[in-house]
């Protein structure tokens, strides 16, 4: 889930809760979004294993004041990634991440390399993650459009499909090319 163009008034408020509610009313999702977080003001929020039905989202200026601001929801942008072969990731919709797969073997060293990152507003970062192919934690870096990024995996540990996991900061727009080697 994207926010952007967060706007409040009076001007002294500079930030909203926001809550997301599944059809039960169990809260999903949370962020705190900011006026000046990127030229567009917001957040963005990672809903993950969604079920079918009715969400609400609350948003909650603070210290009273009101505002307005735009929602996009988007699933991950999804592809395979080939040893060797750059993948052109393209994140068009504010909120939307990545979610890019790759076979492995154990024992395997591997190396995730993020390049030509472009985003909307300009200078902002990504935060990439690689999962296990049990879904929890191996590791991440943080990309720089200046500098890019690499994750080193030296020794994978279990055989199957690892997931890289693509997501901007403050729910900004991003291209680059994600490559496996």
């Amino acid at each position: 889930l994207g926010i952007t163009g967060l706007t409040l008034s009076p001007t002294t408020s500079t930030y909203a809760a926001v809550n997301v509610y599944n059809s039960v009313g169990t809260q999903v999702g949370y962020s705190t979004c900011y006026t000046s977080y990127t030229a567009n003001g917001g957040c963005g929020i990672n809903l993950q294993n969604m079920a079918a039905g009715t969400y609400s989202i609350v948003v909650t200026p603070a210290s009273g004041a009101t505002g307005s601001f735009t929602a996009t929801l988007s699933s991950d942008a999804t592809g395979t990634l080939t040893s060797g072969t750059a993948y052109n990731l393209n994140l068009t919709r504010a909120g939307q991440n990545g979610r890019l797969t790759f076979s492995g073997t154990t024992g395997d060293s591997v190396g995730i390399n993020i390049a030509a990152l472009v985003t909307n507003p300009a200078s902002q970062t990504a935060y990439v993650t690689v999962l296990k192919p049990d879904g929890t934690y191996l590791n991440a870096v943080t990309v720089y459009t200046t500098s890019g990024g690499y994750i080193n995996l030296a020794s994978l540990p279990a055989t199957g499909t690892y997931t890289v996991f693509v997501d901007p900061n403050y729910a900004v727009t991003a291209s680059m090319q994600v490559t496996v080697d």
